[in-house]
C-alpha cells in the first residue's frame, strides 16, 4: 500500500539563496541608511559649526570696535601717518583685539570711500601680509563694499569667501566717533580650515562608526535571514505536498511571530479546501434544487396564464387565479385586490382559505398608499418583506396570525395599475430575487386577462 503522505525532498540551496538575499537587502538597506545619517549629521555639524563661528565672531568684532577709539582713528587720512604715533597705539589696540582670541587670523579696519574699500589700520606684522594705510582693497566683492557703506551693527559674512590671501569668514563692526558718526569699520578674519578641521573630525568617526555598524549588520543579517526563511522554507514545502495532492499535510511550526498565524492561515485554507471538495457533490444538488424549483416556477407561472387567459369573466377568474397561485406556489394565503372606482381604496375581490372569506365578508380593503399593497399600487413596484414583523408600512391582519414573509405584487396593465396582489408565506425569507421575479411575470398575465376581460365585458 503506497504511503498517503510521500516526503517531499529537502532543497536546501533554496534556503541558502533567500538567507542570502536577505543579508543583502538588510545590508543594502543599512548602508544606505548610514550614509544619509551620517551626510545629515555632516552638513548639519557643518552649519552649527558655521552658525557658533559666526556668533563668536560677531560678538568678538562687536566688543573689540567698542575699544578703538573713533575719534583718534579718524584722524588717519593720509598714508604718510602710518609711521605716527596715533597710528601705532591703534595697531596695538588690534594686536591685543586679535590675540585675545585664538582662532583669530586678520584684524584691520576699513574706511569706504566713494564706492571704494580702503585699509586703515592692519593689527599684521609681516611685511608680506600687511595691508598698510589707504591701501585700496581691491579683492573685496562690490556687494560687500555696499553693505559696508550703510553698515550700522555687527555683521558676519554668511558664508566663506576667497581673496589673496586665502579662504575666510569675515566679521564687521561700525566704529563710532563721539558724536555719533561711523568712521569706519574694523574687519576680524577666521580661517576656513578651522572650521573644516572640526567638520572633518566628525566625518571620520561618522564613517569610523559607519564601518563598524555594517559589520555587525552583516551578522545580524545573517542571523535574522536565517531565522526569517527557515519558517518560510517549511510553507513552501507545506505547499508543494499540497500542491502534489495530500490535502491532509498540515504545516507545523514552532516560532512565536506572524509565521505562526500564517501557518494557521495556511492550515485553515487546507481544510477549508477539504471541505469545499467534499461538500462539492451537495452544492451541485442543491443547484439542481433549485433549477427545479425554478423550473416549477415557470410551469406554475404558464399555468395560471392559461387559466387566466382562457377565462373572460372577472370574478370567476379572480377566484380561480388565487386558489391556483396559492396551490402551485405552495403559499400560505393570497389575497387579489382591485381599485375602486375613485382610485382611493384598494378593495379584496379573491382571497384564499377561511382567512380570505372572513376578510371578503367584511368588505376588506386598504387605502392606497397605505401598507404593503398600498404602496405597491402607489408606487407601480413589487414590495417584499422577508421577515414580516419586520417592514415598516405592513399592516398586520388578525385573520393571518402564522404570515412571516409577505410580498405586495401590483397588477399593471397597458400603462395601468388594476389593483395588486398580496402573497404570504408561514416561511421567512421565501421571496427571493427570484421568486418575485417569476411572480411579477404571472401578475402581469393576471392583470392583462383581467383588463381584456373587463374590456370584452
Amino acid at each position: 500500500m503506497s504511503n498517503p503522505n510521500p516526503p517531499i525532498p529537502e532543497q536546501p540551496p533554496r534556503t541558502y539563496r533567500l538567507q542570502t538575499r536577505l543579508v543583502a537587502s538588510f545590508v543594502t538597506l543599512a548602508v544606505v541608511a548610514s550614509v544619509i545619517l551620517t551626510l545629515v549629521i555632516y552638513f548639519s555639524v557643518r552649519g552649527q559649526l558655521l552658525r557658533d563661528i559666526r556668533a563668536k565672531v560677531r560678538d568678538a568684532v562687536a566688543i573689540g570696535a567698542l575699544q578703538v577709539d573713533g575719534d583718534v582713528h579718524a584722524t588717519l587720512v593720509d598714508s604718510s601717518q602710518e609711521e605716527g604715533l596715533v597710528y601705532a597705539n591703534l595697531k596695538s589696540v588690534l594686536q591685543n583685539i586679535r590675540d585675545a582670541g585664538v582662532d583669530y587670523r586678520f584684524v584691520y579696519t576699513l574706511r569706504v570711500i566713494d564706492g571704494n574699500t580702503y585699509f586703515i589700520v592692519d593689527a599684521e606684522e609681516s611685511e608680506e601680509d600687511v595691508s598698510h594705510l589707504m591701501d585700496w582693497y581691491d579683492d573685496l566683492p562690490q556687494d560687500t563694499t555696499n553693505y559696508l557703506t550703510s553698515l550700522t551693527e555687527p555683521y558676519v559674512e554668511p558664508d566663506f569667501y576667497t581673496d589673496q590671501w586665502g579662504e575666510w569668514l569675515t566679521g564687521y563692526a561700525p566704529i563710532y566717533t563721539s558724536d555719533g558718526h561711523v568712521d569706519s569699520i574694523l574687519a576680524m578674519d577666521v580661517d576656513a580650515s578651522i572650521v573644516r578641521s572640526q567638520t572633518n573630525r566628525v566625518l571620520w568617526v561618522s564613517l569610523g562608526v559607519l564601518s563598524v555598524l555594517i559589520g555587525l549588520i552583516g551578522i545580524t543579517g545573517w542571523l535574522l535571514g536565517q531565522r526569517i526563511s527557515a519558517p518560510i522554507v517549511t510553507l513552501t514545502q507545506g505547499a508543494e505536498r499540497i500542491t502534489a495532492g495530500d490535502l491532509n499535510y498540515e504545516v507545523r511550526l514552532t516560532s512565536r511571530d506572524e509565521t505562526i498565524r500564517l501557518a494557521h492561515a495556511f492550515n485553515l485554507m487546507t481544510r477549508r479546501l477539504r471541505e469545499l471538495i467534499n461538500n462539492l457533490e451537495l452544492t451541485v444538488e442543491q443547484r439542481t434544487r433549485e433549477a427545479e424549483q425554478r423550473s416549477l416556477y415557470l410551469q406554475a407561472t404558464a399555468d395560471v396564464g392559461r387559466a387566466a387567459a382562457s377565462i373572460l369573466e372577472s370574478k370567476q377568474l379572480i377566484g380561480q387565479v388565487v386558489d391556483l397561485i396559492r396551490s402551485r406556489f405552495d403559499l400560505y394565503y393570497v389575497g387579489l385586490f382591485m381599485i375602486d372606482a375613485v382610485g382611493e381604496y384598494a378593495v379584496l375581490q379573491a382571497g384564499t382559505g377561511e382567512a380570505g372569506a372572513t376578510m371578503l365578508a367584511r368588505s376588506h380593503r386598504i387605502r392606497v398608499g397605505q401598507g404593503m399593497i398600498g404602496w405597491s399600487i402607489a408606487n407601480k413596484r413589487p414590495r417584499i418583506a422577508l421577515e414580516a414583523g419586520e417592514d415598516a408600512v405592513r399592516l398586520v391582519t388578525d385573520v393571518l396570525p402564522l404570515t412571516r414573509s409577505e410580498a405586495a405584487l401590483p397588477l399593471i396593465s397597458r400603462g395601468r395599475v388594476l389593483g395588486a396582489l398580496t402573497v404570504q408565506s408561514d416561511k421567512p425569507g421565501v421571496f427571493t430575487g427570484d421568486t418575485i421575479a417569476v411572480l411579477q411575470t404571472m401578475a402581469d398575465q393576471v392583470a392583462l386577462a383581467l383588463d381584456n376581460a373587463r374590456l370584452f365585458t
